[in-house]
């Protein structure tokens, strides 16, 4: 496989999986072309964010922050929500959302190499609580929704899609012409967000940027514990149905009131012990390395 073939094969399958997860898996879309538009950006976005960390990064923490500045980036450049109420919108939904549900849990876990039986049990879990998230906002949208069953079944074929493109190779330390020419756009998107929003892209999504390529420096673990991994067509097949089963019997449920309050508190609270984590791992090796 081709540097370039591998960097664009990255990006455009962690495209489509952020897109199905964090789109079409989180709420009610209108499949108008403002929506194509939302799936390009996310792709390039991907393209973006592997072509300059992936050759430097390695490990769970290395993708962890890939994962971290794709949603930066579909929060601070798409819909600029990251700096309405900062800390609270950088850790809700980048962090919690886009990083740890859709990066983490439908993208690494999909790829964990288990038992059987603890791979129906994890994905049956992630699973369940899609379908729970699903069962909370749909209603909330019920007079111009998208029927869930059709949302989820696309989302799930690009899930599966997105997981077929992921090369297993190591990537290249070289980066092709043709990938920075690709990965430039996001990089003109910003030159014309800085006109409109100058001071959140200054104060909040560059230096939020810089912190995930220095964890990615420092990740310090051999890369092929992530894209040395196939995906687990088990885990996505027992997780799409859960989740699917799980909507039906939950749908518009009292229990799920403040269903979105305990998903940031939960996974947001995950998201920052992962940050935290990945910092002092990071200040660990350098000081070994010192």
């Amino acid at each position: 496989m081709s540097d370039s073939v591998w960097y664009l094969r990255a990006g455009f399958g962690l495209g489509l999986i952020f897109v199905a997860v964090s789109e079409l898996l989180f709420y009610p879309v209108s499949f108008k072309a403002d929506f194509a538009v939302v799936a390009i950006a996310y792709i390039f976005f991907a393209i973006w964010a592997v072509a300059i960390l992936a050759p430097h990064s390695g490990g769970f923490f290395g993708f962890f922050a890939i994962a971290c500045v794709i949603g930066f980036f579909a929060e601070g450049i798409v819909v600029a929500t990251i700096y309405e109420a900062p800390p609270l919108t950088i850790i809700w939904t980048p962090v919690a959302w886009h990083a740890v549900i859709s990066g983490v849990l439908m993208v690494w876990a999909m790829r964990l190499t288990l038992g059987f039986g603890s791979t129906v049990i994890l994905a049956g879990l992630i699973g369940a609580y899609i379908g729970l998230w699903g069962g909370y906002f749909w209603p909330l949208e019920a007079s111009h929704s998208t029927p869930y069953w059709q949302q989820a079944l696309l989302a799930w074929i690009l899930i599966g899609a997105g997981h077929r493109l992921l090369p297993h190779d190591p990537s290249p330390k070289i980066l092709p012409k043709v990938v920075i020419v690709v990965a430039s756009v996001p990089i003109a998107f910003c030159f014309v967000a800085i006109a409109v929003l100058p001071y959140g892209l200054i104060s909040v999504l560059m230096p939020l940027c810089l912190l995930c390529a220095w964890l990615v420096s420092r990740a310090g673990q051999p890369e092929l514990l992530f894209w040395g991994r196939e995906i687990n067509w088990t885990s996505l097949i027992v997780c799409a149905v859960i989740s699917v089963a799980m909507y039906s019997v939950s749908e518009g449920h009292p229990i799920l009131n403040e269903f979105n309050v305990l998903t940031l508190v939960v996974f947001g609270s995950l998201g920052l012990c992962l940050i935290a984590a990945g910092c002092f791992q990071a200040i660990r090796r350098r000081r070994l390395l010192t």
